[in-house]
């Protein structure tokens, strides 16, 4: 993106786009991409209007974020600039290369609420580095094409992706996160194993540590809080064994943790939209 500090000559390429209203519709869309070979120039302090995400490929430097401090930054990070925060990054004096990506709407806020955005950590190291360059380089690409819905549209997947492969990086770096994703899996082993009723405070008590943690543990991993991962769990499960076996409905609820009949059918019910026996009716092959 636009820098404007230091002295350097960089190698840049940049494409703009004004989504149509039904793209935006989405929840969210592609604004802008580029890309930035041998940038040498620091970023003036600035606040967008928009969200950012900046890929570093070669290099090292710094982040700076309202509220949230100076970052390190290097080779492979990932780091998402959001709307109306204060910022300001660059390289060290050997320049480094970055991709970016400009986006807006409101299924940003969703994201960020599952701990995806930058909303954990700033600065990222994605698992899969070779993907999430390829997925710059396909955003980019789709808004070099002459515009048209298709391209779009793909834009819009290829977002999506984008920062699902980020956000499963999330915090790899200097990692204080890294302690509260084991809790999780603990938690979701016991969970998993559980064929009855669940008492959050007993699991969080077998883990040894609190109830909040616990929940913001799973959450973070699950997109759910324990109780309502689980109940999607058992649901699920229950899907298969009404589809896949000829079990009564009573004794599928039983299979997968509940023992009493009718609150198995309200609960179902509740989530998928029709009751188990109906569900069966419709999804039988």
């Amino acid at each position: 993106m636009a820098a404007s500090e230091g002295e350097g000559r960089a190698d840049s390429v940049a494409r703009y786009r004004t989504p149509p209203d039904g793209v935006r519709a989405l929840g969210i869309a592609v604004t802008g991409a580029g890309r930035i070979l041998g940038q040498r120039r620091l970023q003036a302090e600035r606040t967008l209007n928009c969200y950012a995400g900046v890929l570093v490929l070669r290099g090292s430097g710094f982040l700076e974020l309202q509220g949230r401090g100076r970052h390190d930054v290097r080779p492979g990070s990932f780091f998402w600039l959001p709307p109306g925060i204060r910022h300001r990054y660059g390289p060290s004096p050997d320049g480094w290369d970055e991709y970016w990506v400009l986006f807006e709407g409101s299924a940003a806020a969703g994201y960020r609420d599952l701990g995806h955005l930058g909303a954990e950590h700033p600065v990222a190291v994605p698992a899969d580095p070779d993907e999430t360059r390829a997925l710059c380089v396909r955003v980019l690409d789709l808004l070099t094409e002459a515009e048209s819905l298709d391209s779009h549209m793909a834009a819009t997947s290829s977002l999506h992706a984008l920062i699902t492969a980020v956000g499963s990086g999330r915090g790899r770096s200097a990692d204080p996160g890294r302690a509260r994703r084991d809790i999780g899996r603990r938690a979701l082993r016991l969970l998993d194993a559980a064929d009855g009723p669940v008492r959050i405070g007993a699991i969080a008590q077998e883990l040894a540590v609190s109830r909040d943690t616990l929940i913001t543990a799973v959450r973070r991993i699950t997109g759910s809080p324990p109780t309502v991962y689980l109940t999607r769990r058992r649901i699920n499960r229950a899907k298969a064994l009404l589809t896949d076996t000829d079990r009564p409905v009573a004794l599928v609820g039983r299979d997968v943790g509940y023992l009493d009949p009718a609150y198995f059918t309200r609960l179902f019910t509740r989530h998928v939209g029709v009751a188990p026996s109906v569900f069966r009716r419709q999804q039988r092959r």
